[in-house]
């Protein structure tokens, strides 16, 4: 079907030359009709016009300057909370549930062509799943009209998925820019956590039909991106039936509700943020590094391993970047995950709530993940002391 497609960027970069080479791939599209319309989000600051200047001056760009939300919080908690407005912004903006958004930022530089195929092939690539007409269970149905694209999804830790970037419906986008997001990232978050930010806005549209994901929030503090202690987490947790239980029903979000590609090498550009910290301030930005998995996509690909659950999630961190590793748990046979076991475990997630039967196993999975941390932050202040 004809869809009209919206690109909406928020954001701004301070990286000399980056925004004219982010927005052209877009106003190529544009000019092409796969765009229908480019809206660019930003604030109204004066000390920013001389970043948003280059974008006044495209005429196939909706630049649209918004007073800066008046936030409160540490700094990762800010910058979630200026995305979610700014998204909510260019949302209202958007005319039609039906109409596409691609959502982005101006420190990313698309390939046209990766971008085009998405958004082309939408109604193919995203369309609604298939998967509970060939399961006894009943499974949740998804919250979302069509799946979501998202470059990247982790597999060991539910809902951490990339949320810079993605593509849907207006009608599913809405879900991720609500302030229940603002609110998990605000009442869930610690400085050894602020990775929150990634599962916040998935997350939300998913809490009310997977009420097993609840204290898998209550208890975020403990996932912990340090690679050592990753190391300590994965080997103490990798065997135990509830961690299997959070893989198998995040697997299934994924596998029903999201379309997961990264592409390869050099279709997608995200470089990373600048600030007092940043390394490559006085680098051209041509010559500065993707980030984080976008920089070694053939390695993060190769560790995927379909159709075996355990490689992927024995993996420090369990990098997805296309459909085949969750889709392989649910159409093809495992030599790790029988039928019979995969039912089983399909079965008492549906019906968490109702038959606690997996009460005493979550409690002692988190007490154990809970001792893993507070070591973890005694041994921190022992090395600080």
């Amino acid at each position: 079907m004809a869809r009209s497609a919206v690109a909406v960027v928020v954001g701004f970069t301070r990286r000399e030359g980056l925004l004219p080479k982010s927005f052209a791939p877009l106003r190529a599209l544009k000019a092409a009709g796969v765009l229908d319309r480019i809206l660019y989000v930003t604030w109204d600051k004066p000390d920013l016009d001389p970043w948003v200047v280059d974008a006044a001056a495209m005429r196939d760009v909706e630049l649209v300057r918004v007073p800066e939300p008046v936030v409160e919080g540490q700094s990762y908690q800010k910058k979630h909370f200026y995305q979610t407005h700014n998204i909510a912004e260019a949302l209202k903006l958007a005319d039609g549930d039906d109409t596409l958004i691609l959502k982005t930022r101006p420190d990313v530089i698309f390939d046209p062509n990766f971008i085009a195929g998405k958004i082309r092939a939408f109604d193919f690539l995203c369309a609604p799943s298939q998967l509970s007409k060939r399961f006894k269970q009943k499974m949740p149905r998804s919250p979302f009209a069509m799946k979501i694209w998202t470059p990247w999804a982790d597999s060991n830790q539910p809902f951490f998925f990339e949320d810079g970037i993605f593509a849907g419906l207006k009608r599913d986008v809405v879900q991720l820019a609500t302030p229940k997001s603002d609110d998990i990232v605000r009442n869930f978050a610690d400085e050894h956590s602020a990775w929150i930010v990634h599962i916040a806005r998935y997350i939300v549209p998913f809490l009310k039909d997977y009420p097993i994901f609840t204290n898998y929030l209550r208890n975020f503090r403990v996932y912990v991106q340090d690679m050592n202690y990753r190391r300590r987490q994965i080997a103490s947790i990798f065997q135990d039936l509830f961690f299997w239980h959070l893989v198998i029903a995040n697997a299934w979000i994924l596998a029903d509700s999201f379309h997961v590609d990264c592409g390869y090498p050099g279709q997608i550009v995200f470089l990373p943020p600048e600030g007092a910290d940043d390394k490559y301030a006085d680098t051209p930005f041509e010559d500065v590094p993707s980030r984080m998995p976008y920089n070694s996509i053939v390695t993060w690909r190769a560790g995927q391993k379909p159709g075996s659950v355990t490689n992927s999630i024995a993996r420090l961190f369990g990098r997805l970047m296309d459909d085949s590793w969750q889709q392989a748990i649910f159409n093809a046979p495992l030599g790790d995950l029988t039928p019979e076991n995969l039912a089983g475990t399909l079965e008492r997630i549906a019906h968490y709530r109702s038959n606690g039967v997996l009460n005493e196993v979550e409690t002692a999975f988190y007490a154990k993940l809970d001792r893993i941390y507070r070591e973890h932050l005694a041994s921190d202040a022992k090395s600080a002391a």
